[in-house]
């Protein structure tokens, strides 16, 4: 079975900056499924990298949240069976 499920998960990843440029190191990065409800979460590593696998395709919404910025969402995150959406956020100081 894992053998023919290779190939048709899907992946996101991007790197959370500030708005010099910056990593945000370990902001907290939570994708959301906007057809199943399905909620994964992760931190982004130091230098703001942030990767989710083996994802159902379909459309998402990204939340990204730290200690003294803005929240911020991007909606409409596409990704395919098979396919990686590059998502790179810059978050605004609160």
């Amino acid at each position: 079975v894992f053998g023919q499920s290779q190939g048709l998960d899907a992946a996101i990843e991007g790197v959370v900056r500030s708005t010099d440029g910056g990593g945000v190191s370990g902001a907290s990065v939570r994708a959301t499924n906007t057809a199943t409800g399905l909620e994964l979460s992760t931190l982004a590593d130091s230098s703001g990298r942030f990767r989710f696998t083996l994802l159902p395709a379909g459309n998402y919404v990204l939340t990204v949240e730290q200690t003294g910025f803005a929240t911020l969402k991007r909606e409409n995150v596409s990704v395919g069976a098979g396919q990686t959406a590059t998502v790179d956020v810059q978050m605004q100081v609160a």
